[in-house]
């Protein structure tokens, strides 16, 4: 799509969010500055760390392109990067040095629309060629191969066409490292109709049945349906239960179990608003989706500034262009990195407010990051109460804590320390209340002996 438009050893203190503002010690969080419009009513988070849902991996952390030699090393390593969807030597260097797996754009390096005037060996050529500089045996092994980036918004080739030549690419590669890990088929838009006008999900895996092809992850994007409307963040699960079913039922898939990927997630509208990243977050990972990566945007420092390829420069929108300033979701990110060892179940009375929570064994602590979110328009705000459970084997009366405020605010941000103190734990739940949430805003917390 067009973009013009080592952490589970590491100490509480060092996952923390640096202190910024003055302690405000509470047992009930202090509000935050109202917006104008109407209040909605109250919104409640359980924070379930009775129920662990698995080890943190930070599997949605991955990023697009955009990596510099003078974006700061040090502010992208604290995010823990898993993933990077790449197309240059110089960003596999980069990318690698944060120890993220490299997903390769094919059809970045070898582009499929430039063959109508040369014939398809060219395709092959290029393909054998890329495989064989970027072998297990190479300087720069890559982890998977994505085929084809958003084949469904080609505007040259037909749905038969589009599928013979991502059978090549499969086979060019494969002809190079049969154990290759590939990918496809990058759908733009999540479609299973089956009708095959361009390609569809269905299509795709039924064509990979009948011609042999190993697809050893399924990928596809999250930005906007097939009507061009944005997608939601709730809508990821139902994508992943439908993408799923449809492997079920095609036993003879020589991957039968694939994973299943989020080639690019956000849109331009609300890329840049902290509570929606909570939201992408919170849904991917409650999909088990097995990795995902950041869109990216045009983009400028300030409102109405001098605009920027958030995939070339300020890391798909989480820094500036001086590539060391952080904006607010940056933030966000970093809290998913350092959330805890495991993650945990985290529920929600109404999803237009979610969270994310984790917990940490070895230090008796709670992480949380909630987010609030709107969709058309910016809602007023709301009381938010964020209950945690608290694991029994923890056999404490009360917690220390801390809350940081991440404002929905354009530009250059840092979160503020919104309040601390201590909290008691009464029939195994502590209980922290935001009185006035924003839209948009996202908090973290931390609870601690």
């Amino acid at each position: 799509m067009n973009r013009s438009g080592t952490r589970s050893g590491s100490t509480r203190r060092g996952r923390r969010l640096p202190l910024v503002g003055a302690l405000l010690a509470a047992s009930v969080v202090a509000s935050a500055v109202p917006q104008s419009a109407y209040a909605l009513p109250a919104r409640t988070i359980t924070v379930n760390a009775n129920t662990v849902l698995g080890t943190a991996t930070f599997r949605e952390q991955g990023f697009l392109h955009t990596i510099n030699s003078t974006t700061d090393h040090a502010t992208v390593a604290a995010l823990s990067p898993k993933f990077w969807r790449i197309n240059s030597d110089t960003r596999y260097d980069l990318a690698k040095s944060y120890g993220a797996k490299v997903v390769w754009v094919v059809s970045d390096s070898c582009d499929p629309n430039a063959i109508i005037f040369v014939g398809q060996a060219a395709w092959d050529n290029c393909v054998v060629n890329l495989a064989t500089t970027h072998s297990p045996t190479s300087a720069r092994p890559v982890d998977y191969w994505d085929l084809w980036n958003e084949p469904d918004h080609n505007g040259v080739w037909t749905s038969a066409q589009i599928l013979t030549l991502l059978k090549a690419a499969h086979n060019d590669i494969r002809s190079v490292t049969s154990t290759a890990k590939i990918m496809g088929p990058g759908l733009a838009v999540y479609n299973d109709s089956g009708a095959c006008n361009k390609i569809d999900m269905k299509c795709f895996l039924d064509y990979a049945v009948a011609n042999s092809l190993k697809i050893d992850a399924l990928s596809w994007h999250e930005i906007i349906d097939g009507a061009g409307a944005q997608v939601l963040p709730t809508a990821i699960a139902g994508h992943i239960a439908s993408a799923r079913a449809l492997v079920a039922a095609r036993p003879t898939l020589l991957a039968p179990s694939p994973e299943y990927h989020v080639g690019e997630f956000t849109d331009s509208q609300n890329f840049t608003v902290p509570g929606w990243s909570v939201a992408w977050l919170k849904f991917l990972e409650d999909a088990n989706v097995d990795g995902a990566t950041l869109g990216c945007w045009d983009t400028s420092d300030t409102p109405g500034g001098t605009t920027y390829n958030g995939c070339v420069d300020g890391l798909n929108g989480l820094l500036q262009s001086d590539e060391i300033t952080t904006r607010s979701t940056y933030w966000v990110h970093k809290m998913y990195a350092g959330i805890g060892n495991q993650r945990v179940q985290t529920t929600t009375d109404n999803n237009d407010t979610v969270g994310y929570g984790g917990r940490n064994d070895s230090a008796k602590e709670l992480t949380a990051m909630v987010g609030r979110w709107s969709v058309g328009t910016v809602n007023g705000p709301s009381t938010t109460t964020v209950k945690f459970n608290v694991p029994s084997s923890y056999a404490l009366s009360s917690m220390h804590y801390t809350v940081y405020r991440i404002p929905n605010t354009f530009g250059a941000v840092t979160p503020t320390l919104f309040a601390s103190g201590v909290v008691s734990v009464t029939a195994g739940v502590a209980t922290l209340t935001i009185a006035s949430m924003n839209d948009g805003d996202a908090y973290t917390f931390d609870l601690y002996p």
